[in-house]
């Protein structure tokens, strides 16, 4: 992937204002857990969609309109990375990040346990424990209240 510093800045800001990063696990099988890291970006502006996908790759689905509950508005789109693709982006746009960068940090160490051959059931106990702490450090962080700890200063603008 070669981008320039301005779209790798710039596509850090729509992740940090539109995208969400995640980590999500489930049960494979009934035997064992299976994680998964994602950054999604949800948009109904269809040449940004298609500027992060043939920018970055990843999945582009339609949002159906019946689940964005805002039924008369505009149709959304649904930008997805995750696995290969997904390690290959976030260390490029890491050092862009503002909001989310705590989130991208723990993903990128997650994904970081991938680099072995075992899979599933096979994992090191220590490797299932990291990847667990670190989805749940990720849902923690997301969940978070986004307001300051203290209040912010009102500045009158210049007309």
């Amino acid at each position: 992937m070669n981008h320039t510093t301005t779209d790798l800045a710039y596509l850090a800001g729509i992740i940090d204002g539109e995208g969400s990063v995640s980590i999500h696990s489930t049960l494979a099988r009934r035997k064992f857990q299976v994680y998964v890291a994602q950054v999604i970006v949800v948009n109904s502006n269809v040449p940004l969609i298609d500027w992060l996908h043939s920018n970055f790759g990843g999945m582009v689905h339609v949002k159906p309109s019946s689940k964005t509950g805002f039924t008369g508005k505009r149709q959304c789109y649904t930008w997805t990375v995750t696995g290969y693709t997904l390690d290959k982006l976030l260390p490029l746009v890491l050092p862009y990040m503002v909001v989310k960068k705590q989130q991208v940090d723990a993903v990128i160490e997650f994904r970081g346990t991938f680099g072995n051959a075992l899979r599933g059931r096979d994992l090191p106990d220590a490797v299932k424990q990291l990847r667990e702490s670190l989805c749940l450090k990720v849902k923690k962080l997301n969940s978070a209240p986004t307001e300051p700890s203290t209040p912010l200063p009102l500045v009158a603008l210049a007309h």
